[in-house]
């Protein structure tokens, strides 16, 4: 087990020794643990055997922590041993800070009578990055800047007989 796993697993379970029961029943861990939407983020429950409570799948929200708003983003699945996974693509949402939610009506003996159970916290980074290619049309702009840059570079180059500056020019007609 790596010290990234061992330390989030001690911070899980001192989050989990000072939240209030309804809070603490469960929790998951998340990867990434922030995106842009449209990044792919896959959780696990904390332990083994975390959903001995019923077969699910449970509907999974995410919430953001200023609003009770919630965004449906899929459904934590249960295997034949009781652990919960829940895949989901982070959905075109405001940035900022979220929690993620489940409906487990079966956890409510278990949760101080809550339904509703925050499984972990996630950040939304803002605006889905779009990869950008390079077309045709964008060397025209490039191509002209080119040419521009030549063209005043040969202009400052250039001068005409005579003209050897200003200062010189002046003396001639006797202004300096």
């Amino acid at each position: 087990m790596g010290a990234r796993r061992i330390i989030l697993l001690l911070v899980s379970l001192f989050v989990a020794l000072l939240v209030a029961p309804a809070d603490a029943a469960l929790w998951m861990e998340f990867e990434p643990v922030s995106g842009h939407p449209g990044t792919k983020v896959v959780g696990h429950t904390m332990g083994n055997g975390a959903l001995r409570v019923g077969d699910g799948p449970y509907p999974a929200y995410l919430v953001p922590v200023a609003t009770n708003d919630r965004t449906p983003i899929g459904e934590v699945v249960v295997d034949n041993q009781d652990n919960g996974t829940l895949r989901f693509t982070v959905p075109d949402v405001p940035r900022g800070k979220y929690e993620i939610r489940i409906y487990c009506e079966p956890c409510a003996p278990y949760s101080a009578g809550e339904t509703e159970l925050k499984m972990g916290e996630f950040r939304v980074l803002g605006p889905a990055l779009l990869p950008v290619e390079p077309s045709q049309s964008d060397a025209v702009p490039i191509a002209v800047l080119v040419a521009c840059c030549v063209l005043l570079g040969g202009m400052t180059l250039y001068r005409r007989p005579g003209a050897s500056g200003a200062r010189e020019g002046a003396e001639r007609r006797g202004v300096a």
